[in-house]
């Protein structure tokens, strides 16, 4: 019996390239280059500061145009009252 060394390299039998779906900066890499990843698992964590800013100002501008349609619904009501009389 013979032993026959053969110098060779292995690719994994799945291999996906990673883009992010949102810009920032990242926190944490929670992966080894070269281990085994599963569905579902978080690969980076990314800095939330910009992210928190702009749900929070998004979240002003709604409220700020509620108050707005409430107080010009409130003013058509009391000028279509004073027209009325």
């Amino acid at each position: 019996m013979y032993n026959l060394y053969i110098p060779a390299s292995l690719h994994g039998v799945s291999e996906v390239e990673v883009y992010p779906q949102v810009s920032g900066i990242i926190r944490e890499v929670n992966f080894k280059d070269g281990i085994r990843v599963t569905k579902g698992q978080t690969l980076f964590v990314i800095d939330q500061t910009e992210h928190k800013l702009r749900v929070q100002s998004a979240q002003a501008k709604i409220l700020s145009l509620f108050h707005f349609f409430t107080f010009s619904l409130f003013t058509f009501h009391v000028f279509l009252f004073h027209e009325i009389l």
